[in-house]
């Protein structure tokens, strides 16, 4: 049974069609089961029989299967409790599977384990660094992902027979350390990668979306460390070489899907990042009918997407540059602008938060703060308000007391004394 079923599985890679591939998982659970009953002190059964129930739920997204995994790795895992070489591999899986299932806290102690033991190659060792760092990114920790990859590229240079490998590490740490707002240090990084002779260089040049994403990371660097103009000439070149780009790409840092493949990413996904951060440059510096007219077109792009796939993660977006607008709209004392784009965000948060089932996110905190600032500062009265204001605030207020997290500190102070101030009103 144990040869069978490891015969059955051990070309599974070159195995496209879901169907066909989960068949041959659930034949060799089967057969390994059976095989476990009749030899329950074997490592190498609940091993491979971990390793099936691994891939049962990066396939089909089962739990259960996540569970199961689990338990016959760690099972494994004590039985090859002297065997170091053997360990070496099940720790690596089960950071993994901790990582598919998104406990990258533990996922990072699996890697760490891993990391206290022989490694045969080069690469396996660069493997398990980076694999680290994006668990530790992923658990909210890029201070530390950037260190791991700035020992991963310490290595890499030192190492030529995986310089390969250098654009990658560069890459990820210059996006590491922008997500750690050391924005200067990130875009030190990028232009690192722009050195001529620099390995992989010209075949990343070559690689339209490589190449993109490297340029909108390296403006959005340079407008996280106020290099304004360089961020602005570098987000037209990425615009324009977006334009030539016609095929979808697996997202970068994206949700793995199943067996692991990250959300596709298309060129529309990347305009609407480039023209989000094209707006925030023309704020910055002032340029506000062009902020505007650039957030306009980035949220008329989410809504087409959004209506092609129903995503629920748009509707926060197209909420959110729904604000935005409305703030251009308040620089120009246009009132009914700012009222007609606080609500339509107000509406999308609606269906949001209905599907989510949750009131508080940052968008909605957002939308209901500036409908009360319209009102009493735009001087807007209550019967002029599409949405029911004393009735939004009230319970977005009982709701941010009732979390207590001193996060929305500023927040439930602020939507506190606009409750008071409608009270007040009522009252007279």
């Amino acid at each position: 049974n144990f040869v069978r079923a490891y015969q059955s599985v051990r070309n599974y890679r070159d195995i496209d069609d879901s169907e066909t591939l989960l068949e041959v998982v659930e034949g060799a659970i089967e057969a390994l089961s059976k095989t476990a009953e009749q030899m329950p002190q074997s490592a190498e059964v609940h091993h491979l029989l971990g390793t099936m129930y691994h891939l049962r739920f990066l396939e089909s997204g089962n739990t259960n299967a996540a569970v199961d995994g689990q338990s016959h790795y760690l099972l494994s895992l004590d039985l090859a409790a002297k065997n170091p070489r053997y360990r070496a591999p099940l720790l690596q899986q089960l950071g993994q599977l901790q990582s598919a299932v998104g406990n990258h806290y533990r996922a990072v102690e699996r890697f760490e384990e891993r990391e206290r033991l022989p490694f045969s190659t080069a690469t396996s060792y660069l493997n398990l660094l980076m694999m680290k760092a994006r668990s530790q990114y992923h658990s909210a920790r890029p201070s530390d992902a950037s260190s791991t990859t700035r020992e991963a590229l310490s290595f890499v240079k030192k190492t030529d027979a995986i310089s390969i490998y250098l654009p990658w590490v560069l890459n990820r740490l210059g996006f590491y350390l922008y997500a750690a707002e050391d924005y200067e240090a990130a875009l030190e990084v990028y232009l690192q990668a722009e050195m001529p002779g620099r390995p992989g260089s010209d075949t990343e040049k070559k690689d339209s979306w490589n190449h993109v994403r490297h340029l909108t990371m390296k403006a959005a660097s340079a407008l996280g460390s106020g290099q304004l103009e360089v961020a602005k000439s570098v987000l037209s070149e990425s615009l324009s070489e977006v334009a030539s780009i016609k095929h979808s790409s697996p997202a970068p840092f994206g949700t793995p899907g199943a067996r692991g493949r990250a959300a596709q990413h298309s060129p529309q996904d990347q305009r609407i990042i480039i023209l989000g951060l094209q707006s925030q440059v023309a704020t910055k510096m002032g340029e506000w009918d062009v902020a505007r007219a650039k957030l306009e077109s980035r949220r008329k792009l989410i809504l087409d997407r959004y209506r092609e796939l129903e995503r629920p993660h748009d509707l926060a977006e197209l909420a959110h540059a729904s604000y935005g607008l409305a703030t251009f709209a308040w620089r120009r004392k246009d009132y009914e602008s700012v009222r007609k784009h606080l609500e339509d965000g107000l509406e999308n948060m609606d269906t949001f938060n209905e599907e989510n089932a949750t009131l508080l996110h940052p968008a909605t905190i957002e939308l209901v703060r500036g409908y009360a600032a319209l009102h009493f500062y735009g001087k807007i009265p209550l019967d002029s308000l599409s949405e029911d204001l004393p009735q939004r605030l009230g319970l977005l207020y009982d709701e941010l007391c009732l979390r207590d997290n001193p996060k929305w500190e500023r927040e439930r102070f602020i939507l506190g004394v606009y409750r008071s101030m409608l009270r007040l009103r009522s009252h007279q």
